[in-house]
Protein backbone atom coordinates (compact mmCIF):
# COMPACT_ATOMS: atom_id res chain seq x y z
CA UNK A 1 0.00 0.00 0.00
CA UNK A 2 1.49 3.22 -1.00
CA UNK A 3 1.76 6.10 1.06
CA UNK A 4 -0.31 9.32 1.04
CA UNK A 5 0.62 12.56 -0.10
CA UNK A 6 0.83 13.53 3.52
CA UNK A 7 3.12 11.21 5.03
CA UNK A 8 5.54 10.87 2.66
CA UNK A 9 6.00 14.71 3.31
CA UNK A 10 6.19 13.55 6.12
CA UNK A 11 8.95 11.16 5.85
CA UNK A 12 11.05 13.15 3.54
CA UNK A 13 10.98 16.27 6.17
CA UNK A 14 12.40 13.58 9.07
CA UNK A 15 14.79 12.75 7.06
CA UNK A 16 15.92 16.06 5.91
CA UNK A 17 16.16 17.05 9.72
CA UNK A 18 16.58 14.19 12.11
CA UNK A 19 19.74 12.41 11.92
CA UNK A 20 21.31 9.70 13.45
CA UNK A 21 22.85 9.73 17.47
CA UNK A 22 25.95 10.45 17.61
CA UNK A 23 26.74 7.02 19.17
CA UNK A 24 25.14 5.23 16.94
CA UNK A 25 27.87 3.47 15.44
CA UNK A 26 29.08 2.35 18.79
CA UNK A 27 26.06 1.01 19.86
CA UNK A 28 26.02 -1.51 16.02
CA UNK A 29 29.66 -2.25 16.61
CA UNK A 30 28.31 -3.47 20.39
CA UNK A 31 25.63 -5.72 18.55
CA UNK A 32 28.31 -6.96 16.06
CA UNK A 33 30.56 -7.76 18.64
CA UNK A 34 27.79 -10.17 20.20
CA UNK A 35 27.62 -11.76 17.21
CA UNK A 36 30.96 -13.43 17.06
CA UNK A 37 31.58 -17.30 17.99
CA UNK A 38 33.25 -19.55 20.47
CA UNK A 39 34.27 -22.03 18.31
CA UNK A 40 34.36 -25.89 19.68
CA UNK A 41 37.49 -28.11 19.10
CA UNK A 42 38.68 -30.95 20.77
CA UNK A 43 41.48 -29.11 22.03
CA UNK A 44 39.29 -26.47 23.95
CA UNK A 45 37.34 -23.39 23.02
CA UNK A 46 38.40 -20.58 20.98
CA UNK A 47 37.01 -17.21 21.27
CA UNK A 48 36.89 -15.30 18.00
CA UNK A 49 36.33 -12.18 19.37
CA UNK A 50 39.65 -11.70 21.73
CA UNK A 51 41.33 -14.26 19.57
CA UNK A 52 42.27 -16.37 22.49
CA UNK A 53 42.01 -20.06 23.61
CA UNK A 54 40.74 -21.32 26.56
CA UNK A 55 40.03 -24.77 28.31
CA UNK A 56 36.45 -26.59 28.51
CA UNK A 57 34.39 -24.65 30.29
CA UNK A 58 30.20 -25.40 31.48
CA UNK A 59 27.57 -23.77 29.61
CA UNK A 60 26.39 -20.85 31.30
CA UNK A 61 22.90 -20.46 29.55
CA UNK A 62 21.43 -20.88 26.41
CA UNK A 63 18.98 -18.39 24.36
CA UNK A 64 16.56 -19.40 21.98
CA UNK A 65 17.93 -23.13 21.89
CA UNK A 66 21.36 -21.92 21.57
CA UNK A 67 24.48 -22.40 24.05
CA UNK A 68 26.64 -20.08 25.30
CA UNK A 69 29.49 -19.62 27.54
CA UNK A 70 31.28 -16.62 29.00
CA UNK A 71 34.75 -16.40 27.75
CA UNK A 72 37.45 -16.69 30.75
CA UNK A 73 39.90 -13.49 28.80
CA UNK A 74 37.51 -11.04 27.50
CA UNK A 75 34.24 -11.67 29.29
CA UNK A 76 32.18 -11.75 26.53
CA UNK A 77 29.47 -14.33 26.57
CA UNK A 78 29.28 -15.79 22.85
CA UNK A 79 27.36 -18.59 21.28
CA UNK A 80 28.96 -21.52 20.93
CA UNK A 81 29.69 -23.37 17.46
CA UNK A 82 31.69 -26.38 16.70
CA UNK A 83 34.55 -26.09 15.00
CA UNK A 84 33.23 -27.65 11.60
CA UNK A 85 30.61 -25.32 11.39
CA UNK A 86 31.08 -23.02 7.87
CA UNK A 87 27.84 -20.73 7.47
CA UNK A 88 26.21 -19.08 10.36
CA UNK A 89 23.92 -16.14 10.59
CA UNK A 90 22.87 -13.67 13.77
CA UNK A 91 20.36 -11.43 13.10
CA UNK A 92 19.26 -8.71 15.85
CA UNK A 93 16.88 -6.17 15.52
CA UNK A 94 16.79 -2.61 17.45
CA UNK A 95 14.44 0.53 17.68
CA UNK A 96 15.56 4.12 17.98
CA UNK A 97 12.64 6.12 19.39
CA UNK A 98 12.18 9.82 18.03
CA UNK A 99 9.86 12.75 18.35
CA UNK A 100 8.73 14.65 15.28
CA UNK A 101 6.56 16.84 14.45
CA UNK A 102 3.49 15.15 17.20
CA UNK A 103 4.49 12.23 16.64
CA UNK A 104 6.60 8.83 18.30
CA UNK A 105 8.55 7.62 15.40
CA UNK A 106 10.11 4.18 16.16
CA UNK A 107 12.77 3.66 13.53
CA UNK A 108 13.70 -0.09 12.90
CA UNK A 109 16.76 -1.48 12.37
CA UNK A 110 18.20 -5.25 11.93
CA UNK A 111 21.95 -6.36 11.90
CA UNK A 112 22.81 -8.86 10.45
CA UNK A 113 26.10 -10.88 10.54
CA UNK A 114 27.30 -13.66 8.52
CA UNK A 115 29.97 -15.92 9.87
CA UNK A 116 31.47 -18.20 6.70
CA UNK A 117 34.78 -20.28 6.82
CA UNK A 118 35.90 -18.51 9.53
CA UNK A 119 35.23 -14.35 8.71
CA UNK A 120 32.75 -12.18 9.47
CA UNK A 121 30.71 -10.28 7.73
CA UNK A 122 28.04 -7.23 8.78
CA UNK A 123 25.45 -5.54 7.05
CA UNK A 124 22.31 -2.91 8.85
CA UNK A 125 19.55 -2.41 7.74
CA UNK A 126 16.38 0.44 9.04
CA UNK A 127 13.52 -1.68 7.06
CA UNK A 128 10.46 -0.11 8.76
CA UNK A 129 9.30 2.50 11.21
CA UNK A 130 5.71 2.54 13.72
CA UNK A 131 4.20 5.73 14.20
CA UNK A 132 2.46 6.61 17.49
CA UNK A 133 0.65 9.68 18.97
CA UNK A 134 1.09 11.81 22.26
CA UNK A 135 -0.02 8.55 24.32
CA UNK A 136 1.47 6.00 22.47
CA UNK A 137 -1.44 4.87 20.83
CA UNK A 138 -0.70 3.31 17.86
CA UNK A 139 -1.42 4.44 14.47
CA UNK A 140 0.00 3.32 11.64
CA UNK A 141 3.61 1.57 10.11
CA UNK A 142 5.46 1.76 7.42
CA UNK A 143 8.23 -0.79 5.94
CA UNK A 144 11.05 -0.47 2.65
CA UNK A 145 11.42 -2.51 -0.71
CA UNK A 146 13.80 -4.21 1.37
CA UNK A 147 11.31 -6.48 3.41
CA UNK A 148 9.99 -9.79 2.15
CA UNK A 149 6.59 -11.25 2.91
CA UNK A 150 6.96 -14.43 4.26
CA UNK A 151 4.61 -17.06 5.87
CA UNK A 152 6.06 -16.33 9.28
CA UNK A 153 5.72 -12.73 9.05
CA UNK A 154 8.55 -10.02 7.40
CA UNK A 155 12.09 -10.78 6.27
CA UNK A 156 14.36 -8.50 5.58
CA UNK A 157 16.44 -9.11 2.45
CA UNK A 158 19.80 -8.33 3.19
CA UNK A 159 21.32 -9.95 -0.05
CA UNK A 160 19.76 -8.24 -2.65
CA UNK A 161 20.17 -4.43 -0.74
CA UNK A 162 17.71 -1.94 -2.16
CA UNK A 163 16.54 1.59 -2.05
CA UNK A 164 14.14 2.87 0.16
CA UNK A 165 11.07 2.87 -0.93
CA UNK A 166 8.75 3.17 1.89
CA UNK A 167 5.12 1.88 1.93
CA UNK A 168 2.37 2.05 3.99
CA UNK A 169 0.69 -1.34 5.79
CA UNK A 170 -2.75 -1.05 4.62
CA UNK A 171 -3.58 -3.25 7.86
CA UNK A 172 -4.72 -2.69 11.53
CA UNK A 173 -2.33 -5.38 12.99
CA UNK A 174 1.53 -4.79 13.67
CA UNK A 175 3.36 -6.70 11.20
CA UNK A 176 6.28 -5.20 11.89
CA UNK A 177 5.78 -6.80 15.18
CA UNK A 178 6.64 -5.36 18.74
CA UNK A 179 9.21 -6.72 20.62
CA UNK A 180 12.86 -5.18 19.60
CA UNK A 181 15.91 -4.05 21.96
CA UNK A 182 15.55 -0.34 22.70
CA UNK A 183 18.76 1.90 21.71
CA UNK A 184 18.67 3.59 25.45
CA UNK A 185 20.61 7.35 25.44
CA UNK A 186 18.94 9.78 24.00
CA UNK A 187 15.70 8.62 25.69
CA UNK A 188 16.51 10.80 29.29
CA UNK A 189 16.60 13.70 26.46
CA UNK A 190 13.21 12.88 24.41
CA UNK A 191 10.90 12.47 27.56
CA UNK A 192 12.18 15.25 29.35
CA UNK A 193 8.68 17.05 30.71
CA UNK A 194 6.66 14.20 29.51
CA UNK A 195 4.51 11.78 31.63
CA UNK A 196 7.51 10.02 30.96
CA UNK A 197 9.95 11.53 32.50
CA UNK A 198 10.63 9.35 35.37
CA UNK A 199 9.92 6.20 33.84
CA UNK A 200 13.84 5.17 33.95
CA UNK A 201 12.93 3.25 30.13
CA UNK A 202 16.64 4.22 29.50
CA UNK A 203 17.86 2.47 32.39
CA UNK A 204 15.24 -0.83 31.83
CA UNK A 205 16.78 -0.80 28.15
CA UNK A 206 20.10 -1.19 28.81
CA UNK A 207 19.58 -4.37 31.34
CA UNK A 208 16.45 -6.15 29.92
CA UNK A 209 18.02 -7.13 26.14
CA UNK A 210 13.74 -7.32 24.05
CA UNK A 211 10.80 -6.25 25.27
CA UNK A 212 7.32 -4.66 24.03
CA UNK A 213 8.07 -1.27 23.88
CA UNK A 214 5.24 0.16 23.26
CA UNK A 215 3.38 -1.69 25.84
CA UNK A 216 6.41 -0.53 28.14
CA UNK A 217 4.72 3.13 27.22
CA UNK A 218 1.52 2.23 27.53
CA UNK A 219 1.52 0.65 30.72
CA UNK A 220 3.75 3.20 32.59
CA UNK A 221 2.89 3.86 35.68
CA UNK A 222 4.57 4.99 39.47
CA UNK A 223 4.31 1.07 40.30
CA UNK A 224 6.84 0.17 37.05
CA UNK A 225 8.91 3.14 37.87
CA UNK A 226 9.70 2.05 41.50
CA UNK A 227 10.44 -1.56 40.21
CA UNK A 228 13.24 -0.03 38.03
CA UNK A 229 14.88 2.26 40.39
CA UNK A 230 15.18 -1.03 42.41
CA UNK A 231 16.73 -2.74 40.16
CA UNK A 232 14.21 -5.53 39.46
CA UNK A 233 13.98 -5.59 35.88
CA UNK A 234 13.35 -9.23 35.55
CA UNK A 235 10.29 -8.51 37.49
CA UNK A 236 9.21 -6.02 35.49
CA UNK A 237 9.53 -7.28 32.02
CA UNK A 238 7.71 -10.43 33.65
CA UNK A 239 4.66 -8.02 34.66
CA UNK A 240 4.97 -6.36 31.20
CA UNK A 241 4.48 -9.44 29.55
CA UNK A 242 1.25 -11.01 32.07
CA UNK A 243 -0.80 -7.59 31.98
CA UNK A 244 -3.20 -9.65 30.83
CA UNK A 245 -3.26 -12.67 32.62
CA UNK A 246 -5.49 -13.01 36.31
CA UNK A 247 -2.78 -13.71 38.52
CA UNK A 248 -4.13 -14.94 42.02
CA UNK A 249 -1.89 -12.11 43.23
CA UNK A 250 -1.83 -8.57 42.58
CA UNK A 251 1.15 -7.37 43.07
CA UNK A 252 1.71 -6.30 46.60
CA UNK A 253 4.74 -3.51 46.65
CA UNK A 254 4.44 -3.43 50.58
CA UNK A 255 5.57 -7.14 50.72
CA UNK A 256 8.23 -6.50 47.83
CA UNK A 257 9.42 -3.18 50.27
CA UNK A 258 9.67 -5.69 52.91
CA UNK A 259 11.25 -8.39 51.23
CA UNK A 260 13.43 -6.53 48.52
CA UNK A 261 17.31 -7.92 49.53
CA UNK A 262 15.61 -10.77 48.90
CA UNK A 263 13.68 -10.58 45.86
CA UNK A 264 16.24 -8.37 44.51
CA UNK A 265 19.33 -10.92 45.02
CA UNK A 266 17.67 -14.01 43.24
CA UNK A 267 16.02 -11.76 40.87
CA UNK A 268 12.36 -13.53 41.21
CA UNK A 269 9.64 -13.25 38.73
CA UNK A 270 6.20 -12.92 39.82
CA UNK A 271 5.19 -16.73 40.14
CA UNK A 272 8.18 -17.22 42.56
CA UNK A 273 7.05 -13.95 44.52
CA UNK A 274 3.42 -15.43 44.74
CA UNK A 275 4.66 -18.21 45.93
CA UNK A 276 6.94 -17.20 48.43
CA UNK A 277 4.33 -14.68 49.64
CA UNK A 278 1.34 -17.44 50.04
CA UNK A 279 3.20 -19.66 51.77
CA UNK A 280 5.81 -17.55 53.46
CA UNK A 281 9.03 -19.45 52.12
CA UNK A 282 12.72 -17.95 51.58
CA UNK A 283 13.66 -21.42 50.45
CA UNK A 284 15.11 -20.35 47.45
CA UNK A 285 15.50 -23.87 45.58
CA UNK A 286 11.56 -24.69 47.51
CA UNK A 287 10.38 -21.23 45.29
CA UNK A 288 12.30 -22.00 42.00
CA UNK A 289 11.34 -25.83 42.15
CA UNK A 290 7.66 -25.14 42.42
CA UNK A 291 7.36 -21.81 41.42
CA UNK A 292 5.72 -22.93 37.14
CA UNK A 293 2.78 -24.96 39.74
CA UNK A 294 2.33 -21.68 42.17
CA UNK A 295 -1.34 -20.90 40.67
CA UNK A 296 -2.56 -24.94 41.90
CA UNK A 297 -0.56 -24.39 44.76
CA UNK A 298 -2.41 -21.82 45.77
CA UNK A 299 -5.88 -23.02 45.05
CA UNK A 300 -5.91 -26.34 46.34
CA UNK A 301 -2.47 -26.12 49.05
CA UNK A 302 -3.09 -22.54 50.72
CA UNK A 303 -6.83 -23.26 50.75
CA UNK A 304 -5.98 -26.57 53.17
CA UNK A 305 -3.03 -25.47 54.91
CA UNK A 306 -0.82 -27.65 53.86
CA UNK A 307 2.71 -26.77 54.29
CA UNK A 308 4.43 -26.59 50.46
CA UNK A 309 7.60 -27.95 53.04
CA UNK A 310 5.78 -31.17 53.94
CA UNK A 311 4.22 -31.71 50.64
CA UNK A 312 7.82 -31.08 49.45
CA UNK A 313 8.96 -34.39 52.07
CA UNK A 314 6.17 -36.27 51.00
CA UNK A 315 6.36 -36.26 47.29
CA UNK A 316 9.99 -35.59 46.92
CA UNK A 317 9.93 -35.70 42.88
CA UNK A 318 8.45 -31.91 41.29
CA UNK A 319 7.83 -34.17 38.34
CA UNK A 320 4.66 -36.83 37.88
CA UNK A 321 4.66 -37.22 41.49
CA UNK A 322 3.80 -33.37 43.12
CA UNK A 323 1.94 -33.38 40.14
CA UNK A 324 0.07 -36.10 40.29
CA UNK A 325 -0.63 -35.67 43.98
CA UNK A 326 -1.65 -31.70 43.52
CA UNK A 327 -4.11 -33.59 41.00
CA UNK A 328 -4.94 -35.92 43.63
CA UNK A 329 -5.98 -33.68 46.29
CA UNK A 330 -8.06 -31.52 43.53
CA UNK A 331 -10.75 -34.23 42.64
CA UNK A 332 -10.69 -35.25 46.01
CA UNK A 333 -12.09 -31.71 47.01
CA UNK A 334 -14.44 -32.44 44.19
CA UNK A 335 -15.83 -35.70 45.71
CA UNK A 336 -16.27 -33.85 48.69
CA UNK A 337 -13.76 -35.98 50.78
CA UNK A 338 -12.69 -35.16 54.26
CA UNK A 339 -9.81 -32.95 53.40
CA UNK A 340 -8.69 -32.31 57.44
CA UNK A 341 -7.92 -36.53 57.43
CA UNK A 342 -4.28 -37.05 56.93
CA UNK A 343 -4.74 -40.08 55.45
CA UNK A 344 -6.68 -38.67 52.36
CA UNK A 345 -4.26 -35.78 52.93
CA UNK A 346 -1.56 -37.82 52.64
CA UNK A 347 -2.14 -41.52 51.01
CA UNK A 348 0.66 -44.01 51.36
CA UNK A 349 1.11 -44.25 46.94
CA UNK A 350 0.28 -40.95 45.54
CA UNK A 351 0.07 -42.25 42.15
CA UNK A 352 -2.03 -45.25 42.85
CA UNK A 353 -4.63 -42.78 44.96
CA UNK A 354 -4.66 -40.49 42.33
CA UNK A 355 -5.54 -43.67 39.29
CA UNK A 356 -8.75 -45.01 41.87
CA UNK A 357 -10.00 -41.42 42.96
CA UNK A 358 -9.85 -40.57 39.15
CA UNK A 359 -11.57 -43.61 38.18
CA UNK A 360 -14.20 -42.94 40.93
CA UNK A 361 -14.57 -39.27 39.70
CA UNK A 362 -14.91 -40.82 36.29
CA UNK A 363 -17.25 -42.78 36.76
CA UNK A 364 -19.75 -40.33 38.43
CA UNK A 365 -18.93 -37.70 35.41
CA UNK A 366 -20.05 -40.21 33.08
CA UNK A 367 -23.06 -41.05 34.70
CA UNK A 368 -24.00 -37.27 35.07
CA UNK A 369 -22.88 -37.12 31.24
CA UNK A 370 -25.32 -39.85 30.82
CA UNK A 371 -28.40 -38.55 32.14
CA UNK A 372 -28.09 -35.18 30.54
CA UNK A 373 -27.52 -36.74 27.04
CA UNK A 374 -30.75 -38.74 27.56
CA UNK A 375 -32.43 -35.67 29.07
CA UNK A 376 -31.68 -33.93 25.59
CA UNK A 377 -31.79 -36.79 23.44
CA UNK A 378 -35.74 -36.65 24.10
CA UNK A 379 -35.72 -33.40 23.48
CA UNK A 380 -33.97 -33.50 19.78
CA UNK A 381 -35.05 -36.92 18.64
CA UNK A 382 -37.85 -35.28 16.47
CA UNK A 383 -35.13 -33.78 14.00
CA UNK A 384 -34.05 -37.52 12.77
CA UNK A 385 -34.38 -37.79 9.06
CA UNK A 386 -33.65 -40.31 6.42
CA UNK A 387 -34.66 -40.49 2.29
CA UNK A 388 -33.66 -43.52 0.45
CA UNK A 389 -30.26 -44.07 0.84
CA UNK A 390 -29.53 -42.27 4.50
CA UNK A 391 -30.29 -41.70 7.74
CA UNK A 392 -29.52 -38.74 10.46
CA UNK A 393 -30.08 -38.87 14.11
CA UNK A 394 -29.04 -37.67 16.99
CA UNK A 395 -26.52 -39.10 19.92
CA UNK A 396 -28.10 -41.60 22.71
CA UNK A 397 -26.04 -41.98 25.20
CA UNK A 398 -22.22 -42.15 26.12
CA UNK A 399 -21.48 -45.58 24.89
CA UNK A 400 -22.52 -44.29 21.31
CA UNK A 401 -20.20 -41.07 20.88
CA UNK A 402 -16.95 -43.90 21.86
CA UNK A 403 -18.00 -46.20 19.42
CA UNK A 404 -18.76 -43.27 16.93
CA UNK A 405 -15.17 -42.40 17.96
CA UNK A 406 -13.67 -45.38 17.31
CA UNK A 407 -14.95 -45.99 14.25
CA UNK A 408 -14.39 -42.55 12.85
CA UNK A 409 -10.94 -41.69 14.39
CA UNK A 410 -11.94 -38.61 15.78
CA UNK A 411 -12.56 -36.77 19.02
CA UNK A 412 -16.22 -36.99 19.19
CA UNK A 413 -16.17 -39.16 22.72
CA UNK A 414 -14.75 -36.16 24.33
CA UNK A 415 -17.70 -33.99 23.25
CA UNK A 416 -20.01 -35.83 26.09
CA UNK A 417 -19.33 -32.52 28.46
CA UNK A 418 -20.56 -29.93 25.77
CA UNK A 419 -23.75 -32.01 24.83
CA UNK A 420 -25.03 -31.88 28.79
CA UNK A 421 -24.05 -28.48 29.06
CA UNK A 422 -26.03 -27.91 25.84
CA UNK A 423 -23.00 -26.12 24.00
CA UNK A 424 -23.75 -28.62 20.67
CA UNK A 425 -25.58 -31.64 20.04
CA UNK A 426 -24.22 -34.38 17.92
CA UNK A 427 -25.61 -36.18 15.20
CA UNK A 428 -24.95 -39.67 13.27
CA UNK A 429 -25.59 -39.98 9.76
CA UNK A 430 -25.53 -43.65 8.25
CA UNK A 431 -26.10 -45.65 5.51
CA UNK A 432 -29.53 -47.31 5.63
CA UNK A 433 -28.38 -50.19 4.33
CA UNK A 434 -25.63 -50.38 6.76
CA UNK A 435 -26.58 -48.56 9.90
CA UNK A 436 -24.21 -50.32 12.13
CA UNK A 437 -21.19 -48.49 10.56
CA UNK A 438 -20.30 -44.73 10.95
CA UNK A 439 -20.32 -43.15 8.40
CA UNK A 440 -20.63 -39.09 9.17
CA UNK A 441 -20.07 -37.18 12.60
CA UNK A 442 -22.11 -34.35 12.55
CA UNK A 443 -21.70 -31.24 15.10
CA UNK A 444 -25.00 -28.65 15.28
CA UNK A 445 -25.31 -25.66 17.36
CA UNK A 446 -28.43 -23.64 17.39
CA UNK A 447 -29.98 -25.87 14.96
CA UNK A 448 -26.89 -24.59 12.43
CA UNK A 449 -24.75 -27.59 11.27
CA UNK A 450 -21.03 -26.61 11.92
CA UNK A 451 -18.92 -29.69 11.24
CA UNK A 452 -19.04 -32.32 9.34
CA UNK A 453 -16.63 -35.07 9.21
CA UNK A 454 -16.01 -38.82 7.60
CA UNK A 455 -13.13 -41.33 8.73
CA UNK A 456 -9.81 -39.35 9.87
CA UNK A 457 -11.53 -35.87 9.89
CA UNK A 458 -12.11 -36.16 6.24
CA UNK A 459 -14.53 -33.79 4.49
CA UNK A 460 -17.55 -34.88 3.10
CA UNK A 461 -18.95 -35.94 -0.78
CA UNK A 462 -21.09 -33.72 -2.80
CA UNK A 463 -23.92 -36.10 -2.51
CA UNK A 464 -23.15 -36.47 1.43
CA UNK A 465 -23.50 -32.68 1.31
CA UNK A 466 -26.82 -32.53 -0.58
CA UNK A 467 -28.33 -34.69 1.94
CA UNK A 468 -27.04 -33.01 5.23
CA UNK A 469 -27.96 -30.12 3.59
CA UNK A 470 -31.41 -30.88 2.72
CA UNK A 471 -31.34 -32.11 6.49
CA UNK A 472 -30.45 -28.93 7.26
CA UNK A 473 -32.83 -26.49 5.71
CA UNK A 474 -36.05 -28.92 5.88
CA UNK A 475 -35.69 -30.43 9.38
CA UNK A 476 -33.84 -28.52 11.42
CA UNK A 477 -34.07 -24.76 10.65
CA UNK A 478 -38.30 -25.48 10.76
CA UNK A 479 -38.31 -27.67 13.54
CA UNK A 480 -40.27 -29.83 11.31
CA UNK A 481 -40.58 -33.46 13.14
CA UNK A 482 -38.79 -36.26 10.55
CA UNK A 483 -38.59 -39.86 11.24
CA UNK A 484 -41.24 -40.98 14.18
CA UNK A 485 -39.52 -42.67 17.49
CA UNK A 486 -40.96 -45.98 16.57
CA UNK A 487 -38.50 -45.86 13.38
CA UNK A 488 -35.25 -44.61 15.35
CA UNK A 489 -36.22 -47.50 18.28
CA UNK A 490 -36.06 -49.94 15.08
CA UNK A 491 -33.12 -48.92 13.55
CA UNK A 492 -31.21 -49.24 16.52
CA UNK A 493 -32.68 -52.48 17.83
CA UNK A 494 -31.11 -53.69 14.52
CA UNK A 495 -28.02 -53.40 15.87
CA UNK A 496 -26.76 -49.50 16.07
CA UNK A 497 -25.66 -49.37 19.23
Amino acid sequence: MYLTKKIKILMDEFDNNVNLPKNFDLYVEKIKVSHKLIIKSKNGYHCDYCNSDFKKKRITKKLYGEKLIKCPICKQTLIVKSNRIKNYIQKDNFCIIERFKGYYIFRLFQVETTYRNGNYSSHICEFGRKMFDDNFGYIYEIYNDNISATISGKYVNHKEFLNFNWKRNGSYYHTLGDVYKLYPYNLKKLFKGTKWQYSQIWDFAKHITYFDISNFMYSYSNSIEYLIKNRLYILTNNLLENTSRGYILKLDYKYIKQNLKFIRKYNLRIDEITLMQYFNIFDIKLIRKYSEYADNLIDILHELNIKLELVDKYVKDAQDGFCEYIDYLQICKLLEYNMKDKKILYPSNAVDSHDKVLKIYNNIKDKTYQKAIKKRYAIIKKYAYKDKKYIVYPVKSQKELTNESKQQNNCVKTYAERISKGKCDIYFMRLISNVNKSLVTIEVKNNKVVQKRTKNNCDTTLEQNKFIEKWERKILNNGWKGINKSCIKRIRSNGNA
